[in-house]
């Protein structure tokens, strides 16, 4: 014995139809907390949107993280390649007069890296100080003030990417970008009186 779904009348066996309101009856059971099935699957989709949406921020935020730590990560390699270029030649540095000249004599030590196309690409999307590489490594007294490439759009909340004559790098916001170049021409004018 089961009851009407609609008005609630005691039914024999499973008719289609209750005899009192004349309306379908459900022959399914039904789901779980007495709701029928539509409704649990509204509630999850509503469940599963709500969820969707506060979790969208945490998964963006990520995302944009591990983007930093990959261009950190690229600068880094990039920056000890450009040490073994200046090992090699007497601590002169490859000319940087733009992207493609500067990764054409990296290339060497690009390629043996473990990851050298994607730092190839990194390299070739970079923009680089050609004053810098009219020295000498050693005769530049404050290789942290004097960058030798950054990104040449920003990678995280307006900042750009910059890379140092002594290895670190770090993030500058686009309105401290040019004051970074300027340090960095004060160091090289200083280098050549």
């Amino acid at each position: 014995m089961h009851n009407c779904s609609n008005c609630g009348t005691s039914l024999d066996g499973k008719p289609a139809i209750c005899p009192k309101c004349g309306r379908p009856t459900r022959l399914d059971s039904p789901g779980l907390f007495g709701a029928g099935h539509l409704e649990l699957l509204v509630s999850l989709l509503v469940f599963a949107g709500v969820m969707g949406a506060i979790l969208y921020p945490v998964f963006r935020q990520a995302k944009e993280s591990a983007k930093v730590d990959r261009a950190m990560s690229n600068a880094s390699a990039i920056s000890r390649v450009i040490d073994l270029y200046a090992t090699d030649y007497d601590d002169c540095l490859p000319p940087f007069k733009s992207a493609k000249t500067a990764v054409s004599y990296l290339m060497p030590y690009l390629s043996s890296q473990p990851n050298g196309d994607e730092l190839q690409t990194f390299a070739m999307s970079n923009i680089w100080n050609d004053q810098a590489s009219r020295f000498m490594k050693n005769v530049i007294h404050s290789q942290d003030k004097v960058w030798l490439f950054h990104t040449s759009e920003p990678i995280f909340h307006s900042s750009f990417l910059v890379g140092y004559l002594d290895g670190h790098n770090r993030l500058v916001k686009a309105a401290l970008l040019d004051q970074v170049k300027r340090e960095s021409w004060k160091e090289i004018v200083s280098v050549q009186e």
